[in-house]
């Protein structure tokens, strides 16, 4: 019966896991523009919820000197 119990389990961690892994994120939509300032904008949008988000990166630093 130990046995049987787990095989079971084995299986459903098994199909689990093959589910999970056939599961692939959506491509992203987004547009991309530069502002005369030299700032690139990046944004995409999503209007299944009432929710702005916004991100700032700043590319600064001895690394882009």
């Amino acid at each position: 019966m130990k046995v049987r119990s787990f095989l079971v389990a084995t299986a459903f961690a098994c199909m689990a896991a093959a589910a999970a892994a056939a599961v692939r994120p959506p491509k992203l939509q987004y547009e991309m523009t530069t502002l005369p300032n030299g700032l690139t904008v990046v944004f995409e949008e999503d209007h299944s919820t009432p929710i702005v988000h916004l991100q700032l990166w700043y590319h600064v630093g001895s690394k882009n000197e």
